[in-house]
């Protein structure tokens, strides 16, 4: 941690927090991330808004807290020493959890196994942001402005396009954090009408976490609930932008046409992947065209993709 910064900044000393922006290789690292989350499905949380087909991380901002740090180290270690016998992971595992990289695992650190601990996403809005630096941060408990479906409490999700249904965008910029959240023993509800009370009750009682599986119920998202403020540290902050179907076309083809390698590394694993599985035929439809359509430049990229992949 940048300690000079954290004193410079903290006025008498006593409150020790700094921001600290990543460099190029650690932002691309994070994007990879981003997009591996990603998942085109649509709730009533979008709003009517159109369905963004990417997140474009513009900026990524380590979150240097050290009250807040060391709160949530000692709620870990005490939720880890609790556990008597490990958990069992969830099905499908926690996604943020199957993409590795070793300059990932170089840039956001180990995670304690013992205590469930696991990377997750939180939509907010740019004033929950400059709290994280100006104060003792903590995420409050009065639920997303969305919605409180699983009663009163801190949610987050595995998935980055989850967590963009709660940003709200400023002059076309979003924000959400990545946190490092302490899941323990984790109440599993995948009921359509979430019994939201006794939920609250019995999570409180025996649980650490709740997870809502939304994905099982009616084929959304999971989201997992906290009801202890002090099992999630924010330690970076996402500044992105939203990318539309048109525009990510415009840009997949630019790419492969001008044999702008950087740019197709960037965007064609990803355009591969909502070829796949975007829940909507006309959109998979008009990606694999345009990727047949350019097959000449898209061979050499998929080339040099798998021997980075070696």
């Amino acid at each position: 941690w940048d300690i000079c910064r954290m004193l410079r900044g903290s006025g008498d000393g006593s409150h020790l927090v700094a921001r600290v922006s990543l460099d190029d290789e650690s932002l691309v690292a994070v994007q990879q991330l981003v997009d591996h989350t990603f998942l085109a499905k649509r709730t009533k949380d979008r709003s009517g808004r159109e369905m963004p087909v990417r997140l474009e991380v513009l900026e990524v901002v380590k979150v240097q807290n050290t009250s807040s740090w060391m709160g949530y180290s000692r709620t870990r270690a005490a939720i880890g020493s609790a556990l008597r016998e490990p958990q069992e992971s969830l099905t499908p595992p926690i996604r943020t959890s199957t993409w590795s990289t070793p300059l990932a695992s170089k840039i956001l650190g180990d995670l304690d196994a013992a205590a469930m601990e696991h990377w997750l996403f939180h939509g907010t809005t740019g004033a929950a942001v400059q709290g994280i630096t100006s104060t003792d941060f903590r995420l409050d408990l009065a639920g997303s402005h969305k919605g409180t479906l699983y009663g009163h409490g801190l949610y987050c999700a595995e998935c980055s396009s989850k967590a963009d249904e709660y940003a709200e965008p400023e002059d076309g910029v979003c924000r959400m954090l990545l946190c490092r959240t302490v899941l323990g023993r984790i109440l599993l509800d995948s009921a359509v009408k979430p019994q939201s009370e006794e939920l609250v009750r019995r999570c409180k009682a025996e649980y650490n976490s709740l997870c809502g599986d939304r994905w099982t119920a009616v084929k959304t998202y999971r989201e997992f609930v906290f009801f202890n403020a002090g099992q999630v540290y924010p330690a970076y902050i996402i500044v992105y932008r939203r990318v539309l179907q048109a525009e990510f076309l415009t840009g997949v083809g630019a790419a492969l046409a001008g044999n702008d390698m950087e740019a197709c590394i960037k965007l064609v694993p990803h355009a591969l992947r909502l070829a796949e599985v975007h829940p909507d035929s006309d959109v998979r439809y008009r990606i694999s065209m345009l990727l047949c359509a350019r097959h000449a430049s898209l061979v050499p990229v998929l080339v040099t993709l798998l021997d980075d992949a070696m």
